[in-house]
């Protein structure tokens, strides 16, 4: 007989993937008090999560795990060694996470108040952190700054990496001595021996415009290199989202335009990436609405969940077999939480199950999709 209550853990024992489980959700609850999942799966099907907890302007990011035919979260770690140095105001400034050579655990996090002191820079301006986790070790290391020349963080920075020991790092800020949206830059620095040391950072996004200060952006590393999102400030009263094409090695940026959104400031909006069988996906904010796309081809078919209401945010968007699997927020705002909203898309582009959690959404948080071989998770 199946159990299937709201809040609960469904399909109890299941390890392998059908058709029929590719329908249905587990849901994973958080420890109390803490919020923002972030969730990578590596090829072991070990399920690495980070959350965040405490104040909304100094608090502490956290590292746990899921074993393969569990659904329960470990005894989570503190990542960061310096009390309150981390922020969750503004819900896309939190912690990013990425699994890469060997199981090494990489965190990176825009500084809080707390941690200007951090910074190696007379501006003594927010330092953005970085800190790993080795294989093998239970501890990650002391947290340490990566600007070295782009100071100016506002909205949040991304970190991906890969199996031979890159890591790559993205944020946007001015200009060196310049200010205003329209000379904030995207920023990229690259390790090649597994986080232990990070190139200067250069800029990669397309010079003609500006980036929206407050948004977020997203870096991915697919089968064919790097992907990286992000809202720029065309000057006509766009913020568009941009996507960023680059190589392997984080070399031959192309910048394009992916959708256009006629705004009069600052959304303060999210975007996300994943590699599916078919390629890679993007979701992303647009008009009060998720849309989404493969981003990996050469025409980009702009689709939205059917299910979604006006104000959808901070999508999570996942893929398993020929299914995709979406995670929003509804009706959450500044200092204010909402729902979680999800829907799943059958191969033939048909929703096929959609559903929403009353409530789930606290301040500053959001839900986050995953997905492993007994099928999709959504974890709040």
């Amino acid at each position: 007989m199946r159990l299937y209550t709201l809040f609960s853990i469904i399909l109890f024992g299941m390890l392998s993937c059908t058709k029929e489980s590719l329908r249905e959700v587990q849901f994973i609850k958080l420890q109390e008090g803490h919020i923002q999942p972030k969730v990578a799966v590596d090829t072991e099907g070990i399920v690495h999560i980070l959350s965040y907890k405490g104040e909304a302007g100094a608090g502490d990011i956290y590292y746990g795990t899921i074993l393969p035919g569990d659904t329960t979260i470990s005894h989570m770690v503190r990542v960061n060694d310096l009390p309150g140095a981390a922020i969750a105001a503004g819900t896309i400034r939190g912690a990013q996470l990425a699994v890469g050579k060997d199981g090494t655990v990489h965190v990176l996090w825009n500084g809080s108040g707390e941690t200007r002191s951090l910074a190696e820079d007379s501006t003594a301006l927010f330092p953005l952190l970085y800190s790993r986790k080795m294989p093998g070790e239970t501890s990650f290391s002391k947290a340490r700054n990566i600007i070295s020349k782009a100071w100016g963080l506002d909205g949040g920075s991304s970190i991906a990496a890969n199996d031979h020991g890159g890591v790559f790092i993205a944020w946007h800020a001015p200009l060196p001595g310049k200010k205003g949206e329209e000379n904030r830059r995207v920023w990229l620095s690259i390790s090649k021996d597994n986080g232990e040391n990070f190139s200067e950072e250069d800029i990669i996004s397309d010079s003609s415009h500006g980036v929206c200060g407050c948004c977020g952006l997203q870096l991915h590393n697919g089968p064919e290199g790097l992907y990286t999102l992000y809202r720029n400030v065309d000057g006509n009263g766009g913020r568009n989202i941009h996507l960023i094409s680059l190589g392997k090695d984080g070399k031959e940026a192309k910048d394009i335009l992916a959708d256009h959104w006629p705004i009069d400031g600052c959304p303060m909006s999210s975007s996300t990436l994943f590699s599916a069988e078919k390629g890679v996906f993007g979701a992303w904010e647009a008009e009060k609405k998720i849309t989404f796309a493969k981003v990996s081809g050469t025409d980009l078919e702009l689709k939205s969940p059917q299910t979604q209401n006006e104000g959808s945010r901070h999508p999570s968007i996942v893929s398993l077999e020929d299914h995709i699997m979406l995670v929003w927020s509804e009706g959450t705002g500044w200092n204010k939480g909402g729902d979680a909203a999800w829907e799943i898309i059958g191969p033939s582009g048909k929703t096929i199950n959609s559903g929403k959690m009353k409530g789930a959404v606290p301040v500053w948080g959001f839900a986050t999709a995953f997905a492993r071989d007994n099928g999709f998770s959504i974890i709040y």
